[in-house]
Protein backbone atom coordinates (compact mmCIF):
# COMPACT_ATOMS: atom_id res chain seq x y z
CA UNK A 1 0.00 0.00 0.00
CA UNK A 2 1.09 3.59 -0.78
CA UNK A 3 0.22 6.42 1.55
CA UNK A 4 -0.20 9.55 -0.97
CA UNK A 5 0.20 12.76 1.38
CA UNK A 6 -1.46 16.00 -0.29
CA UNK A 7 0.16 19.23 0.94
CA UNK A 8 -2.23 21.16 -1.43
CA UNK A 9 -3.23 24.91 -0.06
CA UNK A 10 -5.71 25.78 -3.14
CA UNK A 11 -6.15 22.67 -5.25
CA UNK A 12 -6.18 19.17 -4.43
CA UNK A 13 -4.39 16.94 -7.08
CA UNK A 14 -6.74 14.07 -6.18
CA UNK A 15 -6.82 13.78 -10.41
CA UNK A 16 -2.63 12.58 -10.21
CA UNK A 17 -3.17 10.27 -7.09
CA UNK A 18 -6.26 8.68 -8.86
CA UNK A 19 -4.54 8.50 -12.32
CA UNK A 20 -1.79 6.83 -10.54
CA UNK A 21 -3.75 4.28 -8.93
CA UNK A 22 -6.03 3.13 -12.27
CA UNK A 23 -3.12 2.43 -13.81
CA UNK A 24 -0.90 0.81 -11.40
CA UNK A 25 -3.61 -1.13 -9.55
CA UNK A 26 -1.27 -0.72 -6.22
CA UNK A 27 -3.87 -0.32 -2.94
CA UNK A 28 -3.21 3.24 -1.57
CA UNK A 29 -5.12 5.91 0.59
CA UNK A 30 -5.29 9.80 0.45
CA UNK A 31 -4.52 12.33 3.30
CA UNK A 32 -4.43 16.06 3.40
CA UNK A 33 -2.27 17.05 6.34
CA UNK A 34 -2.93 21.26 5.76
CA UNK A 35 -6.30 20.87 5.41
CA UNK A 36 -7.19 18.39 8.35
CA UNK A 37 -3.93 17.38 10.37
CA UNK A 38 -2.47 14.22 10.39
CA UNK A 39 -5.55 12.13 12.18
CA UNK A 40 -6.24 10.23 9.16
CA UNK A 41 -2.39 8.92 8.59
CA UNK A 42 -2.30 8.29 12.34
CA UNK A 43 -5.37 5.96 12.00
CA UNK A 44 -4.19 3.75 8.90
CA UNK A 45 -2.05 0.64 8.53
CA UNK A 46 1.61 1.53 8.29
CA UNK A 47 1.95 1.42 4.10
CA UNK A 48 4.24 0.43 2.56
CA UNK A 49 5.73 3.55 1.77
CA UNK A 50 4.69 7.05 1.96
CA UNK A 51 4.34 10.08 -0.81
CA UNK A 52 4.41 13.36 -0.32
CA UNK A 53 3.33 15.76 -2.52
CA UNK A 54 3.57 19.30 -3.80
CA UNK A 55 2.07 22.43 -2.39
CA UNK A 56 1.66 26.10 -2.73
CA UNK A 57 2.70 26.77 0.75
CA UNK A 58 6.59 27.38 1.06
CA UNK A 59 8.40 25.06 3.43
CA UNK A 60 10.18 28.24 5.21
CA UNK A 61 6.87 29.98 6.06
CA UNK A 62 7.50 27.14 9.12
CA UNK A 63 3.17 26.49 9.12
CA UNK A 64 1.86 24.44 12.35
CA UNK A 65 0.55 21.69 9.85
CA UNK A 66 4.03 21.49 8.41
CA UNK A 67 5.20 20.90 11.94
CA UNK A 68 2.52 18.44 12.55
CA UNK A 69 3.85 16.47 9.19
CA UNK A 70 7.34 16.61 10.18
CA UNK A 71 6.79 14.90 13.66
CA UNK A 72 4.57 12.48 12.12
CA UNK A 73 7.02 11.39 8.94
CA UNK A 74 10.49 11.25 10.11
CA UNK A 75 10.04 8.60 13.22
CA UNK A 76 8.63 6.70 10.13
CA UNK A 77 11.11 7.46 7.48
CA UNK A 78 13.87 6.83 10.93
CA UNK A 79 11.64 3.27 11.41
CA UNK A 80 13.09 1.97 7.94
CA UNK A 81 9.71 3.09 6.06
CA UNK A 82 11.05 4.51 2.58
CA UNK A 83 9.59 7.98 2.00
CA UNK A 84 9.33 9.82 -1.65
CA UNK A 85 8.80 13.41 -1.68
CA UNK A 86 7.96 15.05 -4.69
CA UNK A 87 8.66 19.00 -4.99
CA UNK A 88 7.25 20.07 -1.40
CA UNK A 89 8.08 17.28 0.15
CA UNK A 90 11.46 17.08 -1.63
CA UNK A 91 12.19 20.33 -0.28
CA UNK A 92 10.61 19.14 3.49
CA UNK A 93 12.68 16.08 4.03
CA UNK A 94 15.59 17.96 2.66
CA UNK A 95 15.17 20.89 5.05
CA UNK A 96 14.56 18.98 8.18
CA UNK A 97 18.08 17.72 7.46
CA UNK A 98 19.72 20.83 7.01
CA UNK A 99 19.70 21.56 3.24
CA UNK A 100 18.56 25.19 2.23
CA UNK A 101 15.59 26.06 0.43
CA UNK A 102 15.07 29.65 -1.22
CA UNK A 103 13.82 30.82 -4.47
CA UNK A 104 14.68 30.05 -7.75
CA UNK A 105 15.57 33.70 -8.54
CA UNK A 106 15.63 37.37 -7.13
CA UNK A 107 12.45 37.66 -9.27
CA UNK A 108 10.72 34.32 -7.63
CA UNK A 109 10.38 32.97 -11.09
CA UNK A 110 7.65 30.46 -11.13
CA UNK A 111 8.62 27.87 -13.50
CA UNK A 112 5.77 25.61 -15.21
CA UNK A 113 7.51 23.83 -17.73
CA UNK A 114 9.21 20.18 -18.93
CA UNK A 115 12.62 19.34 -17.91
CA UNK A 116 14.99 16.70 -18.70
CA UNK A 117 16.95 14.98 -16.58
CA UNK A 118 20.48 13.80 -16.43
CA UNK A 119 21.24 10.87 -14.17
CA UNK A 120 24.61 11.56 -12.43
CA UNK A 121 24.60 7.80 -10.81
CA UNK A 122 22.94 4.53 -10.89
CA UNK A 123 19.71 3.59 -8.70
CA UNK A 124 17.00 1.46 -8.77
CA UNK A 125 16.89 0.31 -12.94
CA UNK A 126 18.25 3.68 -14.07
CA UNK A 127 22.02 3.74 -15.40
CA UNK A 128 24.15 6.82 -14.90
CA UNK A 129 23.87 9.08 -17.50
CA UNK A 130 20.24 7.85 -18.63
CA UNK A 131 17.81 10.69 -18.56
CA UNK A 132 14.22 11.26 -17.81
CA UNK A 133 11.53 13.89 -18.52
CA UNK A 134 9.43 15.66 -16.11
CA UNK A 135 6.97 17.84 -15.59
CA UNK A 136 7.34 21.22 -13.11
CA UNK A 137 5.75 24.08 -11.15
CA UNK A 138 7.70 25.77 -8.78
CA UNK A 139 9.38 28.57 -7.04
CA UNK A 140 11.28 27.04 -4.66
CA UNK A 141 14.49 24.95 -5.10
CA UNK A 142 17.46 23.37 -2.55
CA UNK A 143 19.75 26.03 -3.58
CA UNK A 144 22.46 23.71 -0.59
CA UNK A 145 22.16 20.56 -0.46
CA UNK A 146 23.36 19.07 3.22
CA UNK A 147 25.80 16.18 3.43
CA UNK A 148 22.96 13.85 4.57
CA UNK A 149 22.30 13.56 0.62
CA UNK A 150 23.48 12.42 -2.29
CA UNK A 151 22.40 14.46 -5.59
CA UNK A 152 21.35 11.68 -8.37
CA UNK A 153 20.35 14.22 -10.95
CA UNK A 154 20.73 17.27 -12.40
CA UNK A 155 19.34 19.39 -15.38
CA UNK A 156 20.26 22.35 -17.16
CA UNK A 157 18.48 24.87 -14.76
CA UNK A 158 19.21 23.56 -11.53
CA UNK A 159 21.50 21.06 -9.82
CA UNK A 160 19.39 19.18 -6.66
CA UNK A 161 16.66 17.54 -9.24
CA UNK A 162 16.84 14.29 -7.64
CA UNK A 163 18.27 13.57 -4.56
CA UNK A 164 18.91 10.02 -2.19
CA UNK A 165 19.41 10.28 1.62
CA UNK A 166 22.74 8.57 2.48
CA UNK A 167 21.33 6.54 5.16
CA UNK A 168 17.81 6.56 5.30
CA UNK A 169 15.42 5.01 2.57
CA UNK A 170 14.33 8.76 1.23
CA UNK A 171 14.30 10.32 -2.10
CA UNK A 172 13.27 13.22 -3.37
CA UNK A 173 12.68 14.77 -6.63
CA UNK A 174 12.08 18.94 -7.97
CA UNK A 175 10.01 17.49 -10.63
CA UNK A 176 6.42 15.88 -10.09
CA UNK A 177 6.49 12.25 -12.02
CA UNK A 178 2.39 11.99 -10.35
CA UNK A 179 1.62 14.23 -12.51
CA UNK A 180 -1.82 13.77 -14.77
CA UNK A 181 -3.02 15.21 -18.57
CA UNK A 182 -4.64 18.23 -16.09
CA UNK A 183 -1.94 18.91 -14.42
CA UNK A 184 0.88 19.38 -17.38
CA UNK A 185 -1.58 21.35 -19.43
CA UNK A 186 -2.98 23.73 -16.41
CA UNK A 187 -0.66 23.97 -13.77
CA UNK A 188 3.01 22.99 -15.98
CA UNK A 189 2.13 24.57 -18.67
CA UNK A 190 3.04 21.31 -20.80
CA UNK A 191 0.92 20.70 -23.89
CA UNK A 192 3.50 18.63 -25.95
CA UNK A 193 4.95 15.02 -25.61
CA UNK A 194 2.77 14.39 -22.29
CA UNK A 195 2.52 10.78 -23.41
CA UNK A 196 6.66 10.33 -22.26
CA UNK A 197 6.56 12.86 -19.45
CA UNK A 198 3.54 10.38 -18.16
CA UNK A 199 5.15 7.37 -18.90
CA UNK A 200 8.31 8.36 -17.41
CA UNK A 201 6.96 9.85 -14.52
CA UNK A 202 4.62 6.73 -14.06
CA UNK A 203 7.85 4.76 -14.42
CA UNK A 204 9.47 6.61 -11.51
CA UNK A 205 7.05 6.36 -8.63
CA UNK A 206 6.34 2.27 -9.62
CA UNK A 207 10.03 2.36 -9.09
CA UNK A 208 10.41 3.44 -5.80
CA UNK A 209 7.53 0.99 -4.90
CA UNK A 210 9.56 -1.76 -6.21
CA UNK A 211 12.60 -0.68 -4.14
CA UNK A 212 10.04 -0.02 -1.11
CA UNK A 213 8.69 -3.32 -1.30
CA UNK A 214 12.46 -4.97 -1.72
CA UNK A 215 13.32 -3.38 1.64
Amino acid sequence: MISFIDCYIQSPVNHCVNQFIQRSRIPSTYHMPAQFGTKSLLLEQTPTAYVILGSSAHVTEFNSWQEELIDFIIPKLEQGIPVLGICYGHQLIAHHYGSIIDFTDKEKTHFKEARKLNLSQSFWNYSQKSSIELGYAHSQIITKLSDHFDNLASSTRFENEIIRHKTLPFFGLQAHPEASREFLSNDANVHGNQDKILNDGFEFIMNFYNFSKSL
